[in-house]
């Protein structure tokens, strides 16, 4: 079983325990500008056309339809969560693996034990900035309603945040941008890349 690590600066793990993150993606900075799309193969992987010429290059996904990957945690967040997670798994942590480096550090823990999990439904490929509104919301953003006063009259709007950043946005694409540009690094969404984004359900919890 193969494992996802989540951002913990921006709490994107904890948005997909919580099911308000159900879309996770890679950035394909390997694809030149001036490739094109041009399909998907049986495999289910996508083929690109580089340049003017007939020459194509192959990316596969990380993950198909209907793979079962584990949520990365370290143990110590395991056994520290405030959530009902069975038990016998957190004494089996802390008698096996206290001190350890998965301890601490989630690049290391085994992903078969990991308590949560999620399912890939969907696995689609574009460009970044031609996300849409649904799925930037899928992507972790938090849409909310806020009320301010202007001129002594209550006024509502619609503002968007990221989990863990004080500042708010007025856009969910602007968030978005800010988010792509903390993860992946400064100046990829000028770039404009290629997304790979694999649309997930939440499907296994202990309780």
């Amino acid at each position: 079983m193969k494992k996802r690590m989540f951002n913990d600066k921006f709490k994107l793990t904890d948005m997909v325990i919580q099911r308000r993150k159900t879309m996770t993606s890679d950035i394909l900075h390997e694809i030149m500008a001036e490739t094109e799309l041009v399909g998907i193969n049986e495999n289910g992987d996508f083929e690109f056309r580089i340049g003017s010429n007939n020459k194509t290059v192959t990316i596969k996904p990380k993950f198909k339809v209907g793979e079962v990957v584990a949520v990365a945690q370290s143990f110590k967040t395991i056994y520290n969560s405030t959530s009902q997670i069975h038990a016998d798994l957190k004494e089996y942590l802390l008698e096996n693996y206290e001190g350890t480096t998965p301890w601490n550090n989630k690049m290391y823990v085994p992903a078969d034990i990991m308590p949560y999990k999620i399912q890939i439904e969907k696995v689609k490929c574009e460009k970044l900035m031609d996300i849409n509104n649904e799925d930037i919301i899928k992507e972790g953003i938090i849409k909310y309603m806020t009320t301010i006063i202007r001129n002594d009259q209550l006024e509502s709007r619609i503002e968007f945040e990221i989990p863990g950043v004080v500042q708010r946005f007025e856009s969910g694409l602007s968030a978005f941008q800010y988010l792509v540009e903390k993860i992946f690094g400064k100046g990829t969404w000028e770039k404009n890349p290629y997304r790979i984004a694999y649309e997930f359900t939440l499907i296994k919890n202990y309780k």
